[in-house]
């Protein structure tokens, strides 16, 4: 145990929060993209990666949600997100509001959909849902399951890894019954990833 908590300190104290460069994030990401730890990035306004596009987050990268934008980054159906944190230097999703004046439901949080089996149905088309949050647009972003666009059913659907992470703050709501939670999943397949993740004053 003492050697644990010595490597996660010395893993801390190789790299300070004021080193960082603080990188605005918004719209669409359409290419594979990388967000490091020696950045801090802002989420604001939606944030989605597109179909064939994967985001890969290193351990130890900080990640804020704008509160006046409603910041959340949603992974769309054919999007991939690989954010593989550690013990030592997990991936943190918070408020950009003022340490002490943080709150719950400051930001959106993380959406992960895939295309496995569900049983709902959009707009009459079996096995298509629509996620909650106000998310979805013209592109159909907001969609989820294998169902959609004609689409069939993949029960192992991988929508990449999400592994010691941590989400605190989050959680807007749209509209009544009608939110973002800290972590929404749909139609996320069984090749899907997620460990260690704990979602906190949502």
């Amino acid at each position: 145990m003492k050697k644990f908590l010595l490597g996660c300190l010395v893993a801390a104290l190789g790299f300070t929060s004021a080193q960082a460069q603080a990188v605005t994030v918004s719209g669409e990401i359409t290419t594979n993209t990388t967000w490091t730890k020696n950045n801090i990035y802002l989420l604001n306004g939606f944030v989605y990666v597109e179909d064939g596009a994967t985001l890969t987050i290193e351990a130890g990268t900080l990640i804020k949600g704008d509160k006046a934008s409603k910041g959340t980054l949603i992974i769309t159906k054919n999007g991939t997100i690989q954010a593989a944190g550690t013990e030592c230097e997990p991936i943190v999703f918070t408020s950009n509001e003022p340490a002490g004046s943080r709150t719950y439901g400051d930001w959106g949080g993380v959406i992960i959909l895939g295309n496995g089996t569900t049983n709902n149905s959009f707009q009459g088309t079996a096995g298509c849902g629509e996620i909650e949050g106000g998310v979805n647009n013209a592109n159909g972003d907001g969609l989820y399951g294998g169902g959609c666009g004609g689409g069939t059913p993949n029960a192992t659907d991988n929508s990449g890894v999400l592994k010691y992470v941590r989400i605190e703050y989050p959680g807007s709501a749209f509209q009544p019954n009608n939110e973002i939670n800290g972590l929404t999943l749909g139609g996320v397949g069984s090749g899907t990833t997620i460990d260690h993740v704990q979602v906190s004053y949502s």
